[in-house]
């Protein structure tokens, strides 16, 4: 008796709202359904204010971040350029090694790799004869590999939601 009802938690036939203790095998379903969903209501209420708080943070974190962006870039152009080539370069291969997406892991060394031949090679003092076409012919492939891919993607997204 005094057992289960300070542990009712542990019993899921057994639900207070508004400091009224149910029993809810002696209700129908619906009536149960309804009283876990004002359960849930009331278990939530004065959390109005503290969404409200965390949508407002997140509109003037983001406002604020693009507007240090902006400034950064415009005082700082060199510095902001150097720096998110490299976040965009290595971002996606620290997140690829902590959730171990080991083909995109080869496939960003392979394509790393490449591109710093292509660097190497159009950065030397004498170049070949044949480097600024290697080099010309490497960025136009992965261009048409990008623009494949995301043409398909499209194409993808539109069957699935157009085609039953």
């Amino acid at each position: 008796g005094l057992l289960q009802f300070f542990d009712m938690e542990a019993n899921p036939h057994i639900l207070t709202v508004n400091n009224i203790t149910y029993d809810l095998r002696n209700v129908t379903n619906a009536e149960a359904e309804k009283l876990r969903h004002l359960k849930i209501h009331e278990e939530h209420k004065g959390h109005e204010a503290m969404h409200l708080e965390m949508f407002l943070i997140l509109v003037f974190f983001t406002f604020g971040s693009q507007l240090l962006l902006m400034c950064w870039k415009k005082y700082y152009n060199k510095s902001y350029h150097r720096f998110t080539l490299l976040g965009m370069w290595l971002f996606p291969i620290c997140y690829s090694i902590y959730l171990l997406y080991i083909r995109f892991i080869v496939v960003w060394f392979l394509f790393s790799l490449t591109t710093g031949v292509m660097v190497y090679l159009s950065s030397c003092p004498k170049i070949s004869t044949s480097t600024p076409r290697r080099v010309y012919w490497w960025f136009l492939f992965v261009h048409k590999i990008s623009y494949g891919a995301s043409l398909g993607g499209y194409f993808l997204i539109l069957f699935t939601m157009f085609l039953p």
